[in-house]
């Protein structure tokens, strides 16, 4: 059997067991939809190439893979330097002692 006739034939329930897995390994389960249509997405364009021997155990190392991206995603997000300020900008305002409020 083809793995895309596996892919139709259980879509449903290997959808609804990735999602599971996603939402253990996700700190937001917002985009779990989009998560797993990435994982279909990425199977049946590797099983194009390749034979695929296992497809539960390729969709869910796909979600392995798909979930530590999320996660260095959202990361690296959250963590990325501001950029430094020109000390030339308009955002700097010099102000004299004279100038400062009581």
């Amino acid at each position: 059997m083809s793995f895309k006739s596996v892919i139709t034939r259980r879509y449903s329930q290997l959808s609804k067991e990735l999602r599971g897995y996603l939402r253990k390994r996700l700190y937001s389960v917002g985009d779990l939809d989009d998560l797993t249509q990435e994982i279909f997405e990425r199977a049946v364009r590797a099983a194009e190439k390749e034979q695929i021997e296992n497809p539960r155990a390729f969709l869910f190392g796909i979600a392995r893979n798909v979930a530590l991206q999320e996660i260095s995603r959202k990361t690296r997000s959250r963590t990325e330097p501001l950029e430094e300020i020109d000390e030339q900008s308009d955002i700097l305002v010099t102000v004299s002692p004279s100038e400062e409020l009581d």
